[in-house]
Parts: C-alpha cells; structure tokens; sequence
C-alpha cells in the first residue's frame, strides 16, 4: 500500500501527505532541559536516546505558559502572535494561524486532537477551529471535588497528569489523530507552589508526568513498531528559577511591552529559557545530539516537514 501511495505521489495523482503520518506533540510545562538531562525522566531520556535532542533549546521572552505555547503552535515570537497576556480570561483568542490551521488548510481530512491540562490553553489551540478532538479543563464552577482532586488545583483550572493520560490515551485509541497536541500542568505546578524549581517536588512529579509519557509512547510504538509512519516530539514552555518564571516577578498578569527594561530583566535567569526538544521518529534516529541552537519558535516547522508540508 505503501508502494502505491509513493507511485501515485510521485506522478501527481496525489499529494505525498495522503500517506498515513502521525505527530505527536507533547509539552511538559515548565521542565527544565537539566531535569531530562540529569535522568530525572527517564522515559523522555530514553526517547532522545533514540532520536535527536537538545537539553538547552530557547523558550520566548517572556518565558510564560501563554506566550510561550502560543509561539510553539504558530512559530511566531510573542510580539507578533501577540498573546502576551499570561492570565486566562476566556475572551483573548489567538488571532494568527496555528499548526492546527495550517494542517487542516494543507488537507482536510488530516484529524487534529489536543489534550491539555490548563483551560487558559484553550484559546490558543486554534484560530479557524481547526482542532477536531479537544479535551481542556472544565471552568471552576463545574469542577466535580471527587473528581478532579485538591481545591489549590480546581481554583487554578489545572487538572493533574492522571486525568491528561486518560484522555490522551483514549484519543489516541478512539480518533487515531494525525496530530495530537498533548499538555501536561503538573511540573509547573509544583515549582509554584511547592518549594521551586529543580527541587524535590518537581523531581517526583516530573516522574509522574515522565510515566504517563512513557505510556504514550509504548501505545505510538505498539501502533508502528519501527516507527516509520510516527513522530514524538517532546519539549517544554519554559523553565524557572526559585518558585517563579519570567518577568516582572510575577506568574499571572499582563506583561508591560511598553518597559524594554520589564522584558531584559527576564535574561538574568537563563533557567528560564532552557528548556528540552526531543525529537523521534522518520527523519530523527540515532540518539544523535543537535548541534545548532533549537528555539521553540522551530517547532511547527518540524511538524509541516513530516507531513511533507514547509511551513
């Protein structure tokens, strides 16, 4: 089948994405590329042995969970994507394309799907509503207490790595999308509240998410066993320092674009901006290590080129 998908491509029957590719795009909030370097997530360390990465890709200035997921879906800096603002309103929506938009634009019949652990992530996704399958946190006067744990969390519209797994698995097994955008709060989480960055919480929490990581991938691998038709990509927002990210000393909030001074004091922390790529699948063997600087800007781009796509 594969064959005649090649032969018919090359004569210009049909496109060469009409052949079965499958990305996989996941982003572990706040992990620093020192925690996957140092073996505290085996799983994404194993990954990368089999694939392409950096440990010390660059995130965005600034460095937050909003400008930086918006530049990691549309390829743009924050200033030009414009979703600056960190806190979740429900009105500001993403007003510039998306690797969702794109790939819909490029083939109709490609399935999106995105499973994310932050409800201010929802707004991003997509300009056009090109996401076919989406799972978000639901508003905090909806959260059912037996179900979505601790009162810190339903008031911060999180939801733990048990409940993403759940959903990314099923997704994966129910829609079997060709892109999947998959978003996990937890590591973020405990560098604010819980003692900071790189420090005991994160560590065991960045197991967790680690595992349900590995989950994911030993399901992709069962699906294509070599490979062949699959692509994992596994990265991260932005890092931290202390119990906080960014500029201005504050995690939520508006950034003042207005205050050049606001936006440099953000490059004395480079524990910021460091943050993983990984890369595996056709195109990204070998355990081989990136050599040139990788920003999170280059990620939609990865994605286009594996479905034949230049973004």
């Amino acid at each position: 089948m594969r064959i005649i998908v090649t032969l018919l491509a090359s004569l210009g029957i049909i496109t060469s994405a009409a052949a079965k590719q499958r990305v996989v795009l996941i982003s572990v909030d706040g992990l620093m590329g020192t925690l996957v370097e140092k073996g505290y997530t085996p799983n994404i360390k194993a990954v990368a042995e089999k694939g392409n990465y950096t440990f010390q890709a660059n995130s965005v200035l600034p460095p937050k969970t909003i400008p930086a997921h918006a530049s990691m879906l549309t390829g743009l800096k924050p200033q030009d994507h414009k979703m600056i603002n960190n806190s979740y309103n429900g009105k500001s929506k993403i007003a510039v394309k998306t690797i969702f938009d794109f790939l819909k634009a490029k083939n109709p019949r490609l399935i999106t799907a995105a499973v994310v652990g932050k409800l201010k992530l929802a707004n991003i996704l997509s300009k056009n509503g090109s996401v076919d399958h989406s799972s978000t946190p639901i508003k905090e006067d909806k959260y059912n207490p037996k179900k979505w744990g601790s009162i810190l969390m339903r008031m911060a519209n999180y939801r733990p790595y048990q409940e993403v797994i759940k959903d990314a698995t099923l997704t994966i097994k129910s829609h079997d999308p060709d892109f999947l955008f998959v978003h996990f709060a937890d590591v973020d989480w405990m560098g604010h509240w819980y003692g900071g960055w790189d420090k005991y919480h994160q560590y065991i929490y960045g197991l967790f998410v680690d595992h349900a990581i590995g989950q994911i991938v030993s399901l992709l691998e069962q699906k294509d066993p070599k490979m062949l038709e699959t692509t994992i990509i596994i990265t991260a927002d932005h890092g931290g320092h202390g119990s906080d990210h960014g500029v201005e000393g504050l995690h939520g909030g508006k950034i003042n674009t207005s205050r050049p001074e606001l936006l440099n004091y953000g490059m004395f922390h480079p524990e910021d901006y460091l943050i993983p790529l990984v890369a595996y699948g056709p195109g990204y063997v070998g355990g081989t290590k990136i050599k040139s600087q990788k920003f999170l800007t280059d990620i939609p781009a990865m994605i286009a080129k594996q479905f034949g796509f230049t973004w």
